[in-house]
């Protein structure tokens, strides 16, 4: 029989080549997985073992709780996936992520080759967040749903389009547009609110991600 010490190292091996394999950091996995950083942390280490209810955890996004116990199956990437919605609420003229590591609230489950496909980025990238505030009406609304994309994080936007911003610490929902280099505008859909200007070198300005996907209550 495998001591606890040899079965904590062999899952930590796993664990750390599926979240490798998914393109995640440690709290990344542990903001998804709804585990806190340390916890992730031990299990990696091979200092812990994960429970019952941290693989139930791990295996909903989309590491593979077969690979972790027994090495067999992929590690990560299984078809179903869940993405998390996020109680971050992006606003016009507030809102924050009130925690470094947000609770999730619940999520939306979806299969993976087509998520793919959709929107060419994969879901383990992803969260969704909800809209508060009217600056960027019409476009988003109070209350809408939208999709993050992760992946466009950094410190300057690549492309123009409409991303989730941390400014000075607030979260907002804002369309970007480029100006003379190194400065971008950050402008409201609503007219009632004016531009900004930024420079995209500022300490205190972090691309969150881009919104992909709108959903709207009719």
């Amino acid at each position: 029989t495998m001591s606890r010490e040899a079965l904590g190292r062999r899952i930590a091996e796993r664990l750390r080549a599926a979240r490798e394999s998914l393109g995640l950091s440690q709290k990344e996995l542990a903001e998804r997985a709804g585990i806190p950083v340390p916890t992730l942390k031990a299990y990696e280490a091979g200092k812990s073992i994960p429970g019952g209810e941290a693989i139930l955890s791990l295996s909903r996004v989309g590491i593979s709780a077969d690979w972790l116990l027994s090495g067999q199956a992929a590690p990560a990437g299984g078809e179903l996936v869940t993405i998390p919605l996020y109680p971050i609420q992006a606003s016009a003229g507030g809102g924050s992520y009130g925690e470094e590591h947000p609770e999730q609230l619940e999520g939306f489950v979806v299969h993976r080759p087509w998520f793919l496909k959709a929107f060419h980025v994969p879901p383990e990238k992803t969260h969704f967040v909800e809209i508060r505030g009217d600056s960027m009406e019409p476009t988003l609304s109070e209350g809408d749903l939208v999709l993050v994309d992760t992946s466009a994080a950094a410190e300057r936007p690549r492309e123009e389009g409409i991303y989730i911003l941390n400014i000075d610490g607030v979260i907002v929902a804002k369309r970007i547009a480029y100006g003379p280099p190194p400065i971008f505008r950050i402008l409201s859909d609503n007219p009632a609110y004016p531009p900004m200007e930024v420079d995209a070198f500022r300490d205190n300005l972090q691309i969150v991600g881009r919104v992909r996907l709108v959903i709207r209550r009719m």
